[in-house]
């Protein structure tokens, strides 16, 4: 194992991205929607926020667990390994694939990752027709499309999501990829110094927190999304409400998008970063 040029362009890729976000600049639009976002999370009480909050980390844990048990992950991992041996025969689990070049598990990781932006998107349309069942099971579906992509993800870079540091980080991932951009700098420089703290993920002891009041902007998204599929679903086309199925359909995979790219670039800054740690350990900044 060596730290290659292909490496090197991949961490000034990764970097060049970083900077991308920490130098994003909110337009006049986003500070008036900011203030009035803050406004009312302002008028709703300390306790009632920290009981949601709670409530929420518990059901995204629980959901979590489940998603990483199911027999569709279980397929899913084993056919992440069966890809990796078509580039090196000797993978016989997860945590081998950090022995491929980043190139092989860029493609095993486009190859799973795509088949579940097509979920998302067919779901959006599912959702799009305006039916009350399709809209009111829109979040569960969607927040198991992505834990999903992301838990996908962390393997297909070697990446075991069930280790107490990688189940958490996982959460932070889908977390900080559904932020709007202003609030993802913030929440990209935390998940960077986790990860170049912590060295043994079985043994992590941090904080198991994740959601937070920049949450609060998703429900008044949600009802944006489903107030406009009710306003169009009557406008239909050969007897099919189009508009509304392209207002579902687009926003769920826009969705599912941002949260598969910063999954994307998380993990692979993981891959690149233990690279380095064992090969290039004084250009890692000590914890």
């Amino acid at each position: 194992m060596e730290w290659t040029i292909e490496d090197q362009k991949n961490w000034n890729n990764l970097k060049k991205w970083e900077e991308s976000l920490y130098e994003y600049e909110k337009n006049d639009f986003e500070r008036i929607y900011e203030t009035v976002i803050q406004q009312v999370i302002e008028r709703v009480p300390e306790h009632i926020k920290k009981e949601i909050f709670s409530k929420m980390d518990t059901w995204m844990f629980y959901l979590h667990s489940y998603i990483q048990g199911s027999q569709y992950q279980q397929d899913a991992k084993a056919r992440i390994i069966q890809a990796a041996k078509i580039f090196d025969s000797s993978v016989e689990n997860i945590e081998d694939l950090q022995r491929l070049p980043i190139h092989q598990l860029q493609y095993i990781r486009d190859q799973q990752v795509s088949r579940l932006r097509l979920y998302s998107l067919v779901q959006g349309s599912v959702t799009g027709t305006g039916d009350v069942l399709a809209l009111l099971s829109d979040v569960p579906a969607m927040m198991i499309i992505n834990l999903r992509a992301i838990q996908l993800t962390a393997m297909c870079y070697g990446v075991n999501p069930q280790s107490p540091f990688d189940m958490s980080a996982s959460l932070q991932v889908f977390h900080a990829g559904t932020l709007s951009k202003r609030h993802c700098g913030s929440a990209w420089k935390e998940l960077v110094e986790e990860a170049e703290k912590v060295d043994h993920p079985y043994l992590y002891d941090g904080p198991e927190v994740i959601a937070d009041e920049t949450w609060f902007e998703k429900p008044i998204k949600q009802i944006i999304k489903s107030y406009g599929i009710f306003l169009f679903r009557h406008q239909q086309v050969s007897g099919a409400p189009l508009l509304s199925m392209m207002i579902g359909a687009t926003s769920n995979y826009q969705f599912t998008r941002n949260v598969t790219d910063f999954a994307k670039h998380y993990y692979e800054f993981r891959y690149l970063l233990q690279k380095k740690k064992a090969l290039l350990p004084d250009s890692v900044p000590k914890p």
